[in-house]
């Protein structure tokens, strides 16, 4: 019998292979996603991953030997299982590699949900999509290795080939039990692990299916409409006040503790311009750029000269907050926090289309929009992307103008892989600025516009004529240029980008128009860190998914100073416009603090990405870590920060995080009577 499990279990070609295959195809996903580079990550959890996925595929090639041995003529069939479960699992695997952009490392239900209609083909590139293809071409042959083990095993055992009647049956079932008694102990290791670990995308030890079922599962639970949310001990409670994340120590409606009235924010420092109106309100234009990461503005970074030269003379010629930084990411979320002043889930379920407003909470276009103003959107890309138009127009945008819009205005433009690019998408926004003042001028109203573009989404969306400038001689005339085919594309996307924005910004200087329009131009998150994009990062270690973004504004009001030195980031972007509007605000959920109030006095930042990771900085020092990282920081009794003060710890960061989430579940975070109805007056 021993002698003859022995024969079984040894390790035939088609099994070697399979293991190598696995084994080369999980380090080309970790090395290209540059997963060993975050600051969170050990060796051992990648050692650990590489065995962990030995012992299934020895598991799974075991189980199909089982089948085999067991069940004689119908073993094939038998074996579809584990065949099914290992070219799943090198499919998850792919996609692992694949989608690096929204979760980096593993995947998540989240990250699903970002792929709507027939987009998702788009999220992938073509040497992406060609890796999934090489990887299922190799797993068609996995029903033939298994068939061919199984040949061997009888062989190995002298028993009768498949299409023989069987015999020694006994002695055939004794291995097969003893082989699938070896396969469950060989997967339970990992399996046990990776149910046991904390939930953590970013931990490379993580079997891909048992994470993905455990976001899954949380990702399910998150819809039931639990109406529990754990109070805050006094003490935390005071901690986040002081820290500027609660406004209050008790809430001024029992129930919702995000919840305040007005700015409480005191009165505007600057001084006021003499040709300011002091009653006409400034129109608005906030102008939103696809990852426009301080590092590739030349005059904010001292990095990249002449990639960017008209958002650098901007930024020499109008008020530049320095020390602003994306606290949210990605897109949606960052619109979100942008907006609303709040960070939401990674997905709030409440994006999904006909479900928003099951979580009420106040924007800055709700209130500006009850305020008298015109509210429109403008983006390249379809609405539907993301669930951003449902979001929008639930939350006071009048108008919502994207792909389809665009393509009516421009029929005979060129557009982009994921929609119209932004040289079509200014001159569309240009044309709604000058409709809604036309409308202005007839009814005195005036409006808000927020406008997004797409073309320096990695990998480099611009169009294919885009490229970097070039001296007379030919040479490229952009400093720090890497080496990186695809590196130096992406480059050229913010270049021609650049471009389109120094011809808008002009447009917005022409004299009645400055007068008469506020604006703002920031990114919505700053970079990530790509296989395509990783050279353009190499002497930068302030972080991850979180670093330095461009905040510049023009207000024809007061008379700004050039440069504003205030730590502060995405929430505080609407309380800050809010406080140099002047307007006065009602009951309101925001969050943030005015970049001109009491945020340069509370320099201390908060930010997430759903539950997988968190950033906290202070002028003294920054640190992003996953939750795994802040729950072994917080079991160990650790430092958050490695120095300056420590306005919470590790252990605060996580019940704060799983505070706001349990606000989102329980729809906590504005009375639902009052946002819809007339209340809020």
């Amino acid at each position: 019998m021993s002698g003859a499990l022995l024969a079984v279990v040894r390790p035939t070609l088609g099994q070697l292979a399979g293991v190598v295959f696995f084994l080369l195809f999980r380090l080309t996903a970790w090395s290209a996603r540059g997963a060993f580079e975050r600051p969170d990550a050990r060796l051992m959890h990648g050692v650990l991953g590489l065995t962990y996925d030995v012992l299934l595929v020895s598991a799974l090639f075991w189980l199909g030997r089982a089948a085999a041995l067991s069940l004689g003529r119908a073993s094939f069939r038998a074996a579809a299982l584990p065949t099914l479960a290992g070219w799943l699992a090198l499919s998850l695997r792919c996609l692992d590699l694949g989608h690096c952009y929204l979760v980096q490392c593993h995947w998540a239900p989240e990250a699903f949900l970002y792929l709507r209609g027939g987009f998702a083909g788009a999220l992938l590139d073509p040497g992406i999509l060609a890796a999934m293809i090489v990887a299922g071409l190799a797993f068609a042959g996995w029903p033939w290795a298994l068939r061919y083990d199984q040949r061997r095993a009888l062989q190995r055992l002298a028993l009768p080939a498949l299409d023989e009647p069987a015999q020694p049956r006994r002695r055939r079932l004794s291995v097969a039990v003893a082989l699938v008694i070896g396969a469950t102990g060989l997967s339970a290791v990992p399996v046990y692990d990776a149910i046991s670990a904390p939930e953590d995308v970013f931990n490379l030890r993580l079997i891909p299916e048992i994470n993905f079922a455990v976001q899954a599962r949380a990702w399910y639970r998150a819809d039931e409409r639990s109406h529990v949310v754990t109070p805050l001990s006094p003490g935390l409670r005071q901690r986040l006040v002081s820290a500027g994340l609660l406004h209050a120590a008790t809430p001024i409606l029992p129930g919702y503790p995000l919840v305040r009235r007005g700015l409480a924010e005191p009165g505007f420092p600057h001084p006021r311009s003499q040709s300011a109106s002091p009653t006409t309100r400034p129109n608005v234009v906030m102008a939103v750029v696809e990852s426009l990461d301080a590092l590739f503005v030349h005059e904010l970074s001292g990095a990249f000269r002449g990639v960017m030269p008209e958002v650098s003379a901007l930024a020499r010629q109008h008020t530049v907050v320095a020390g602003f930084h994306n606290t949210a990411t990605p897109t949606v979320s960052a619109l979100i926090a942008m907006l609303c002043s709040i960070h939401p889930p990674t997905y709030p379920k409440d994006l999904e289309g006909g479900r928003d407003g099951l979580a009420a909470y106040t924007c800055l276009s709700d209130l500006l929009h009850y305020a008298g103003y015109r509210t429109v959107f403008v983006q390249g890309t379809p609405a539907s992307m993301t669930g951003i138009g449902d979001f929008l127009r639930l939350h006071g945008f009048d108008e919502v103008h994207e792909k389809r819009d665009i393509e009516r205005r421009f029929p005979a433009r060129i557009m982009g892989k994921w929609g119209a690019h932004d040289r079509t998408l200014i001159d569309y926004v240009q044309a709604q600025i000058r409709r809604l003042e036309a409308l202005k001028e007839a009814d005195g109203k005036p409006y808000l516009l927020l406008f997004m573009t797409i073309d320096t989404h990695e990998p480099g969306m611009a169009a294919e004529a885009c490229v970097l400038p070039t001296t007379p001689a030919g040479d490229l005339d952009v400093g720090d240029a890497p080496e990186g085919e695809g590196a130096r594309g992406l480059l050229a996307s913010y270049h021609c980008t650049d471009r389109v924005l120094g011809d808008f910004f002009r447009f917005l200087a022409a004299p009645a128009r400055a007068a008469d329009t506020m604006w703002l131009l920031t990114g919505d998150h700053s970079a990530f860190r790509t296989p395509n994009s990783r050279e353009l990062f190499a002497d930068r270690h302030t972080g991850w998914s979180f670093a330095a973004l461009p905040l510049l504004l023009h207000d024809p009001r007061h008379r700004l100073p050039l440069r504003v030195p205030v730590l502060s980031g995405t929430l505080d972007i609407a309380p800050t416009l809010l406080h140099m509007l002047g307007i006065h605000v009602g009951l309101h959920s925001l969050t943030g603090l005015s970049i001109f109030g009491r945020r340069p006095h509370i320099p201390f930042l908060l930010g997430r990405i759903g539950g997988r990771v968190a950033y906290v900085q202070t002028p003294q020092a920054r640190h992003e870590a996953s939750v795994a990282s802040l729950h072994a920081i917080c079991d160990g009794g650790t430092l958050l920060l490695p120095k300056g003060p420590q306005p919470l710890d590790a252990c605060d960061v996580l019940q704060w995080i799983r505070w706001q989430d349990e606000l989102w579940q329980a729809r906590r975070l504005f009375p639902r009577t009052l946002y819809w109805g007339e209340e809020r007056k």
